[in-house]
């Protein structure tokens, strides 16, 4: 199965003890939601310098250490919104040039916006800010934990517009040729950023719409051995074999209520 979901290896809000470090805990709830549809009744959470070590019941979980949260409640993995505006304050495109590859949403982010305390108490956990998709390379995403509103990777992806939305009558590129021309000459001798990239140090939010744009996005990827993510991507479902074999994760919706037939259909065949 293609998996288009991530999700975050953090809690939904639960403070964490300080004795030992607000990283290491072990949280006892009275139901853990797991993958899926699953509930575990008594589920028990380790966490360890910061990292999920165990998620099940609490006959598997060993040793619970000394610092134990008791909640009297449901408790699940928090949830990554894969790509938000928050806190960019119109800061998110540069209207005169396609490229802008070393911008970076951590240098315009206000990080007090109230956005991220909103998403916290939804059991959004990290959001990824992006910035806008209506040019060729928009510059780089920051990773945000709203847990406190602090930075969880100031270089998130580079993120590359591949939809009609980068496109231009009055400003070059105006077609989706010379869109792909001008990532791949950066490409071809790679410097700052697109070294980075290249090298898969940096992975890359590839913005697509329509078949067309995700096939072209898809051989992009392959051609280049680049990592990252699709965006968007309605239709990705109908080529969920080529996205998988180019190693691409993604992201699909918000849909709305009359959302086409074709649409949801391909998102359901991510799931199978």
């Amino acid at each position: 199965m293609l998996s288009f979901l991530l999700a975050a290896a953090a809690l939904a809000p639960v403070s964490a003890p300080a004795a030992h470090g607000a990283d290491t805990f072990t949280l006892k709830a009275a139901h853990l939601r797991l993958y899926g549809n699953k509930v575990v009744d008594g589920g028990v959470v380790k966490v360890e310098k910061g990292k999920v070590t165990y998620a099940g019941d609490a006959k598997g979980a060993g040793e619970l250490g000394p610092d134990v949260i008791v909640h009297d409640g449901w408790a699940s993995a928090g949830l990554v919104a894969a790509r938000t505006w928050s806190g960019l304050g119109g800061e998110g495109l540069e209207p005169k040039r396609p490229f802008t590859a070393e911008a970076r949403a951590a240098d315009v982010v206000a990080l007090g916006h109230a956005d991220f305390a909103r998403a916290r108490a939804e059991g959004i956990t990290t959001r990824v800010v992006a910035l806008s998709p209506a040019n060729v390379a928009s510059g780089i995403t920051t990773v945000v934990k709203t847990d406190g509103a602090t930075t969880l990777a100031r270089d998130g992806h580079l993120q590359l517009g591949l939809s009609s939305q980068a496109l231009r009558s009055h400003r070059f590129p105006t077609s989706y040729a010379a869109a792909i021309e001008l990532i791949e000459t950066e490409l071809a001798k790679p410097t700052g950023v697109w070294e980075r990239v290249s090298e898969g140090k940096l992975p890359v939010y590839l913005d697509a719409l329509s078949r067309d744009e995700i096939q072209r996005a898809v051989a992009l990827a392959s051609e280049h051995k680049l990592t990252g993510a699709l965006l968007r991507a309605p239709l990705a479902g109908e080529l969920a074999g080529e996205i998988k074999k180019a190693g691409l994760a993604g992201g699909v919706g918000p849909f709305w209520p009359g959302e086409e037939a074709r649409v949801l259909v391909s998102v359901a065949a991510l799931g199978r």
